[in-house]
């Protein structure tokens, strides 16, 4: 939890150009999946969800760069906590100017008992991005993910995440519908 808490806080705090820099790291990526005419799905977990989130808010408001991410996949997301909601990019704008205008459809999962997902539920806080069309949907989806370290049960692990079949299902069927050599 320290460690998570220090990272947070060196995150939260752009310490030595951290944040910009690793939201540097995530648009580069984007714009060249864009530049190559790719379709986007974007994994977030944890995190990894604020940092995606910035980084497509910064996109969107930026004024140069056209990224368009079909799906984000949040998985573990601290983004239902206020203390997270009232620190991301676009906290104090209102309206198209808070939020992103660069994602298609959103997917969010949480793990029962996943203390970082202590607000499991992103639609409550994110549903004026659906009223103001910025958005297709956004779900909400509770799972149970198993995975062990040590013989300790660790809900939040991204492996948990990532073998869980709703995530295995979220991605494959967005991955069938973007590639023509995989649908029936």
């Amino acid at each position: 939890m320290e460690v998570h808490l220090r990272d947070l806080h060196r995150y939260l705090r752009d310490v030595n150009g951290i944040a910009a820099h690793t939201r540097r790291m995530l648009k580069v990526a984007l714009r060249a999946a864009t530049k190559a005419r790719h379709p986007i799905l974007l994994a977030a977990h944890s995190m990894g969800s604020v940092i995606a989130y910035d980084s497509l808010w910064e996109l969107t408001h930026s004024g140069r760069d056209r990224v368009q991410v079909d799906m984000l996949l949040t998985m573990g997301s601290p983004l239902g906590q206020r203390y997270m909601q009232k620190r991301i990019m676009g906290a104090r704008e209102k309206g198209y100017e808070r939020y992103p205008n660069n994602i298609r459809r959103w997917k969010n999962l949480a793990a029962v008992g996943d203390m970082t997902a202590l607000d499991p539920v992103l639609a409550d806080d994110f549903e004026e991005m659906l009223e103001l069309g910025l958005l297709e949907n956004l779900e909400d989806r509770s799972v149970f993910t198993h995975f062990r370290l040590n013989g300790e049960l660790n809900v939040h692990a991204e492996y948990g995440y990532l073998v869980n079949e709703e995530a295995a299902r979220t991605i494959a069927k967005w991955w069938r519908g973007h590639d023509a050599s995989l649908q029936a």
